[in-house]
């Protein structure tokens, strides 16, 4: 893991509030951090249990991305949400920052989920 990529996701852990915040809106509360470990020896960056105005939970899943990934990021998105949900049987909404316009490289489509609010 490159060192930028640590750094970030270091900070944000500090401050998750204000990325979520950012990314989902004002009215989005974190509840509590959340395991990275998923089953089959996969890891995500951040993860945390956030309840949007009307008290409804759901799962974020936040993932810096710095240099091209081996797994269409796509498809490894696709395998946390999954993973997420079968754990926590909740929604999830996973985001994506890309760190350098080289990581997204070899991009072969898109997974887009519905978050569960906005």
């Amino acid at each position: 893991m490159a060192r930028l990529d640590v750094f970030l996701k270091k900070q944000a852990d500090r401050q998750i509030a204000d990325y979520v915040h950012w990314l989902m809106g004002e009215s989005v509360t974190v509840i509590e951090k959340l395991g990275t470990e998923f089953p089959g020896g996969k890891r995500g960056d951040l993860v945390y249990l956030l309840s949007d105005a009307d008290g409804n939970r759901f799962i974020f899943h936040l993932e810096f991305q710095q240099d091209r990934s081996k797994e269409p990021m796509n498809l490894r998105m696709v395998g946390y949400d999954i993973r997420l949900r079968e754990i926590y049987k909740l929604p999830v909404c996973g985001v994506v920052i890309y760190l350098k316009e080289s990581a997204d490289e070899g991009f072969n489509g898109w997974f887009i989920g519905k978050c569960p609010i906005g």
